[in-house]
């Protein structure tokens, strides 16, 4: 083991104990591959992570974060999409698309939970990401009802569109 895998691992934070039922899965993104328009080899095993967990029985549903536009005009939610489609009913499948922040990712699965009269989530985040979603949705979930259990995907570092598209927005947009 590297000296940068020893630290990773040091670093990380643990997953939550999975539940044995919840109402859904939550997939949050982590943009394109080097092509720009299908996902990354993060966003495919955090799509493949929500489908395990479906397929266990363990969620009724799925949702899957992603509001960057690719270069083919899709977003990257879509492209995880893309991943899983075929092994999901769609009835069962929720792709949003307004978010593309850890922020607005917790604000718009929020929304969702409270629309569909969901108590229970399991939020998957590629590894290097997990604190900063389990902080970001406790904070913003606190006093909700809902209980939320937050795993990771393990994927290999490299290769994503994403900070290629942050750098395009962020200027599109003006954000820092």
């Amino acid at each position: 083991m590297g000296f940068l895998d020893w630290l990773e691992r040091r670093l990380e934070i643990k997953d939550d104990p999975l539940p044995s039922k919840v109402d859904v899965v939550i997939g949050i993104d982590f943009g394109f591959a080097e092509d720009g328009i299908s996902a990354s080899i993060q966003s495919k095993a955090i799509a493949e992570k929500c489908l395990d967990i479906f397929q266990a029985g363990i969620a009724a549903n799925v949702i899957l974060f992603g509001g960057v536009v690719g270069l083919s005009g899709i977003m990257d939610a879509e492209a995880m999409a893309e991943v899983i489609r075929e092994k999901i009913p769609l009835e069962n499948l929720f792709i949003e698309t307004k978010s593309w922040r850890t922020y607005g990712n917790a604000m718009c699965s929020l929304e969702i939970m409270r629309e569909q009269n969901w108590k229970s989530a399991i939020i998957v985040a590629q590894q290097w990401r997990t604190r900063r979603v389990r902080a970001t949705f406790h904070k913003m979930w606190t006093g909700t009802g809902i209980n939320i259990y937050v795993i990771k995907a393990r994927s290999p570092y490299g290769g994503n569109f994403g900070w290629a598209g942050y750098i395009f927005y962020s200027s599109l947009y003006g954000i820092p």
